[in-house]
């Protein structure tokens, strides 16, 4: 598979199709932000994740309750603090 351009799709669709279902805008963030780690590119993968704040957040908490979103989040934003 071609890691960014999984990430560069994903990003396309969201943009693109902007009334898809809460679980299917999430498919499509896991998805782009698990490309851009395997391609090696955390900054895209953090850019995305905060591009879409509302898809990623649990109805306003602060947190997801989807536990493969949160293990991307936690792999994309490793980086961030080393």
């Amino acid at each position: 598979r071609d890691a960014e351009t999984m990430g560069h799709v994903a990003e396309d669709l969201l943009r693109v199709h902007s009334e898809l279902p809460a679980g299917h805008r999430q498919y499509l963030i896991t998805a782009g932000v698990t490309g851009y780690i395997a391609a090696g590119q955390k900054d895209k993968a953090r850019a995305l994740w905060n591009r879409y704040p509302n898809d990623v957040r649990d109805s306003g908490n602060s947190s997801t309750n989807d536990l493969t979103l949160r293990l991307v989040r936690a792999h994309a934003f490793s980086a961030a603090h080393q």
